[in-house]
């Protein structure tokens, strides 16, 4: 085994993965398979005493508190399940990290080892669990040789198994006696951690809001049930006739007499004793009960979907509303995928990779393929309009958005109906000549614009922009689009003779020809300038025929499915780079300071800079200037002297702890710079790529366009 790079929690080298399971279930102690609330009638106190012990570091009875309250509950189990489920049943890829031949290679692998790890689709369900408990644990059993260790199976370990160390955050492994804890070996477990609200890792959990509509469910049906055993039955009274002492068994026998008239309505007193029926309704008929479960259900489902309308936790809603709850729904699913994403690269994928092939070797990364639903009626509207207003749009973009197959041979076909027939209908006449072989109209696409690009998050803030609370979601990127206009296609020798700086400033893929490349490129910037996405930009190259349906097999100088969609990813990442730098640095008379800023579901090595601040032209950036690792999302500010002051902030002091990736250390000033604007690269190194780069030609002259 090659020696791992991988960091346990406190930063130390992590030891190499245990040959066996360590965190087996016990018959006696902490680890036990059942629970040891499983036979309690839960209280409120007893509820209240878990979650207290749970912030002061034992989680083991706020950990079972959740298992019960799941399994007692059907709403709030069926609730967690479809939650669960919207990820779960989400097909998934293993994208390699770059474009290099290594990186499809390393991806190709960890495909390998991973389809033949037992019972993944029911890993990732017990990793989503941690959706509802803030974390989620299983074991990897490995399977070791001389040369290879390999994940045989995921094992899901029980939270109550563990217990929270003095940092409050750190989890440790319950020993077989109480009080014999241990720490974690980070090669060992798969550790998702879910975080719905601030705090320590005791109050990450999404289900401590679930709380009080749980036991507001639980005591609301038992009183609901007893109400519902005596509603309806009238009241009834015995009179006793006078001198009739109440111990004597005439007294007796008419409580009797009484008791059976809510039976069988028949019964036998002795004269002078009376039986009197009341003609009472009951107040209510047991609204109250019902009103107090349906808020229960509200709360519990919103805390959990993020809405009611579309759960059945309403009676009704416009259909405005509901498509409103459901874009709240699919935000919920994308950042629990994005999450188990996250999970599975850094925890699953790279002890993988790095035990088996390196420590040098490229991590590939686990994708979630998450897409929201369209508005088709709205989209159709759309089409219609861009169509009448004399956009070209090609009849493979619109058949792929609304999942229309080609029409085979003379099959029939919805065509414009006569005036008085309708809207449509169906016509057995052939398809006009022209329209049988339906192809995508080529239309010269200028490769310069000031159009923000949708669907990406832009790292640059817009001009005066202070220290913002979160990553802006769209700003002209009009410098970043000069920038690209500039950009020339790189033949395979060129490719290789660039400096990581260099390779910034071409459009490159290997295995495709430069012709196509070219394409590539115009399609792209078509993209960005009709302010469209991913889909769109994957269009447009089936379109060409330069790629495929992720269902298909590619075929001799075509792109698979997953190759196209990281084409569009590296681009959108370098576009957005360029634009936020060149402003940077346009800008830095005024605004010196730039600050770093990570998401709030950051990876910890980009976490970790979260809030550094540094002179735009000091060397920090030439490692950590976003994005300096794939599916980095983080992003930058700048700042002026004076805000600096105002707001009492300071150049962040000394070197990040965080190690750099050397496949991103490189001079920005010798990749993001505007030779029409009269810049020029800042080192040798960088003028070398450009006396290549003047070279090679742009995708417009290869193209036949005119720039």
């Amino acid at each position: 085994m090659k020696e791992s790079t991988i960091l346990d929690q406190y930063g130390r080298p992590a030891k190499k993965p245990e040959k066996k399971l360590v965190a087996t279930a016990t018959q006696w102690g902490s680890r036990t398979v059942e629970s040891s609330l499983t036979q309690i009638n839960l209280t409120p106190t007893q509820i209240r005493q878990y979650l207290l012990d749970a912030q002061g570091g034992d989680m083991s009875a706020q950990c079972e508190l959740f298992e019960e309250m799941e399994r007692r509950d059907s709403l709030l189990d069926t609730h967690l399940r479809t939650r669960k489920n919207a990820v779960a049943s989400l097909a998934h890829e293993i994208l390699p990290a770059d474009d290099s031949p290594e990186a499809d290679a390393m991806a190709e692998y960890a495909r390998d080892v991973v389809a033949g790890i037992s019972g993944m689709r029911e890993a990732k369900m017990d990793l989503l669990d941690a959706v509802g408990k803030g974390v989620a644990i299983l074991e990897i059993e490995w399977l070791t040789t001389k040369s290879e260790w390999t994940p045989a199976r995921l094992h899901y370990r029980p939270q109550r198994w563990f217990t929270l160390a003095a940092d409050g955050m750190t989890l440790l492994l319950k020993g077989e006696n109480y009080g014999d804890d241990q720490e974690i070996n980070p090669l060992s477990f798969i550790i998702h951690r879910a975080q719905a609200r601030s705090g320590f890792l005791w109050n990450w959990s999404l289900l401590k809001s679930c709380v009080r509509p749980f036991v507001m469910r639980q005591y609301g049906v038992k009183d609901w049930l007893a109400f519902a055993e005596v509603y309806g039955m009238p009241p009834r009274i015995g009179h006793l006739r006078e001198g009739v002492a109440w111990d004597s068994d005439e007294a007796q026998h008419l409580y009797a007499a009484v008791q059976a008239m809510g039976v069988d309505m028949a019964a036998v007193v002795r004269e002078g004793n009376v039986i009197e029926v009341l003609n009472t309704a009951a107040a209510g008929e047991g609204q109250i009960f019902e009103r107090l479960m349906d808020h229960a259900d509200r709360e519990m489902t919103k805390a959990i979907l993020g809405q009611t309308l579309t759960s059945g936790g309403e009676g009704g809603g416009s259909y405005a509303l509901g498509k409103v709850h459901n874009e709240v729904r699919g935000d919920l699913t994308e950042t629990d995928a994005l999450g188990l994403d996250e999970t599975l690269t850094q925890q699953l994928l790279a002890p993988i990779i790095h035990l088996n092939k390196g420590p040098n070797a490229p991590v590939p990364f686990w994708h979630t393929a998450f897409q929201e639903p369209e508005d088709l009626p709205q989209l159709a509207t759309t089409f219609k309009t861009l169509a009448e207003a004399g956009m070209p749009i090609p009849v493979s973009h619109a058949r792929r958005k609304f999942n229309i197959p080609e029409p085979e041979g003379d099959e029939p076909v919805l065509v414009p109906a006569t005036a008085g027939f309708g809207a449509g209908a169906f016509a057995n006449a052939p398809l006009p000549e022209g329209d049988r072989d339906p192809k995508v109209v080529k239309v010269p696409v200028p490769l310069r614009g000031p159009v923000p690009l949708r669907g990406a998050r832009t790292h640059a803030a817009p001009a005066g922009a202070t220290n913002q609370a979160e990553a802006p979601q769209s700003v002209e990127l009009e410098r970043g689009m000069d920038w690209l206009a500039e950009r020339r296609v790189a033949t395979p020798d060129a490719w290789e003779a660039l400096s990581p700086a260099g390779r910034q400033r071409v459009w490159y893929s290997s295995g495709v020809d430069l012709l196509d490349i070219a394409r590539i490129a115009e399609a792209f910037s078509g993209v960005v300038n009709a302010g469209e996405g991913e889909s769109d930009f994957l269009g447009r190259l089936e379109g060409l025929g330069i790629s495929v349906p992720g269902s298909q097999e590619p075929g001799e100088g075509q792109l698979p499915h997953y190759r196209a969609r990281l084409l569009y990813g590296q681009n959108v990442a370098t576009l957005n780079a360029a634009d936020a730098w060149i402003k940077a640095v346009e800008g830095m008379a005024e605004r010196p300071f730039m600050q770093y800023h990570a998401v709030a579901d950051a990876r910890p090595t980009h976490a970790a800079l979260d809030g550094t601040i540094k002179p735009i032209d000091d060397p920090f950036w030439g490692s950590f200037l976003p994005p300096w690792e794939f599916n980095c999302r983080c992003w930058t500010t700048t700042i002026s002297p004076s805000e600096m002051q105002a707001e009492g902030r300071s150049v962040t002091e000394g070197q990040p702890t965080v190690p750099p990736n050397p496949d991103w250390m490189f001079n920005r000033n010798d990749a993001y710079y505007l030779e029409a604007g009269g810049q020029q690269p800042a080192t040798e190194e960088g003028r070398a790529d450009a006396e290549l780069l003047a070279g090679l030609s742009l995708p417009a002259a290869l193209l036949g366009h005119d720039k």
